[in-house]
């Protein structure tokens, strides 16, 4: 069914919410106090509060939510920063960093307006309007003028009704692939505490003189420039390819004509090779499993590639996401002034490496949970595109 829907600011929807102010609160009184940092950007949700005094206030600590409010972070439009206030965080103290919209019981559905709010229309929308360089930032004027669809109220709680169900079913089938994961993680340590274990370092385990395919920092040739990547040419990988839950992200990859990547040196990757995001974003792993007949990588990323005679490639990649080798990086991470950890530092990490056959067993142990995360990660792929298309036509009037 397609139905005609009317457009109208976000404005004459919502209602006014209540301010607070320290000053006139008793010193004493504690509140839970909900900052940006509260939000979790994938699941839209708040993970986290803090509980603090009214004399440790802070001055952006100023609006009272109540339950079903759904909150829009105004700074860095981008990352879509919003969620709904839950039921226990009623009376809770916001952030003048959010936009709070308390929807009217009597013109709108406050699961519509939060799925609204979470769409790429709605997202592009306010990054355009963004205003600040190093720090863009939309006002509440800006949120609230927005126009977005608006059918009637009987009409906006089917639909959100069919979107609850198809985000239910996404995040069920994210929470199986998370499990499989710890699962994995689980099985890592459980191995690694019960085998005969020695700390090496990461110079020591890799195959000679490939510790790093940008080898002391030299690229091997002048980096490529924006007019030399197109549609066709050698896959180059950078941080961005590399995902949290040590997957390769492979459907946007650009591409670098041939004509210049045979001029580089270094940078060029092989089935097997574990792959490190150590600049902008640090400690993200994948296996580079040959996806590509040939393939380089970018300065954001290192290359780890086994010695055959010490270490498998399934054994490193596990241990490069352990806890041991990730408390490493930010150690390390910790020690300088932009977010990355240097390649000299790297190569002074170590690992706790077992004997070959051993680092077998496990990679016996680990397959059938990879193939299980494989087929959930399939499910949950496809999920995430049915609730895509669901929003998609949703706020068309097709569902």
């Amino acid at each position: 069914m397609t139905l005609t829907i009317d457009y109208s600011p976000i404005k004459p929807n919502v209602v006014d919410i209540d301010t607070w102010s320290p000053q006139y609160a008793v010193p004493e009184d504690e509140f839970d106090y909900i900052d940006i940092a509260s939000v979790d950007r994938d699941t839209k949700t708040i993970i986290g509060t803090s509980r603090i005094s009214a004399s440790e206030a802070p001055s952006r600590a100023r609006q009272i939510v109540k339950s079903n409010d759904v909150l829009v972070s105004t700074v860095r439009p981008n990352l879509n920063a919003v969620a709904l206030v839950p039921e226990h965080l009623t009376d809770a103290i916001a952030s003048t960093g959010f936009c709070v919209l308390r929807c009217h019981p009597n013109k709108l559905d406050y699961r519509y307006l939060f799925h609204w709010v979470r769409t790429e229309l709605f997202v592009a929308d306010m990054v355009r309007q963004a205003t600040g360089a190093s720090y863009p930032a939309v006002s509440d004027r800006i949120i609230k003028e927005s126009r977005f669809p608006l059918p009637p109220l009987p009409e906006q709680k089917r639909i959100a009704d069919i979107l609850d169900k198809a985000d239910e079913i996404r995040r069920k089938r994210r929470e199986a692939v998370q499990s499989l994961e710890a699962l994995s993680d689980s099985l890592f340590r459980q191995f690694s505490d019960g085998a005969e274990t020695q700390a090496r370092t990461i110079a020591e385990l890799l195959e000679s003189h490939v510790l790093l395919v940008h080898k002391d920092g030299n690229y091997g040739g002048s980096y490529p420039r924006k007019h030399e990547f197109g549609s066709v040419g050698i896959p180059f990988l950078s941080a961005k390819h590399v995902a949290a839950d040590g997957t390769l992200v492979l459907d946007d990859v650009p591409r670098l004509n041939e004509e210049k990547a045979r001029t580089l040196t270094f940078g060029w990757i092989e089935q097997g090779d574990v792959l490190l995001a150590h600049n902008a974003t640090v400690g993200p792993v994948a296996l580079y499993r040959g996806d590509f007949p040939e393939a380089l990588i970018g300065t954001s990323l290192t290359c780890f590639r086994p010695n055959p005679k010490l270490l498998t490639s399934e054994f490193l990649f596990a241990a490069l996401r352990g806890s041991h080798f990730q408390q490493q990086l930010e150690k390390e991470m910790s020690q300088t002034t932009r977010n990355q950890v240097p390649i000299t530092a790297q190569r002074r990490l170590t690992l706790y490496v077992p004997e070959l056959k051993e680092q077998a067993a496990f990679a016996n142990q680990l397959s059938g949970t990879h193939r299980l995360r494989e087929k959930y990660s399939g499910s949950a792929c496809e999920s995430e595109s049915l609730f895509n298309s669901l929003v998609q036509r949703a706020f068309r009037g097709g569902v």
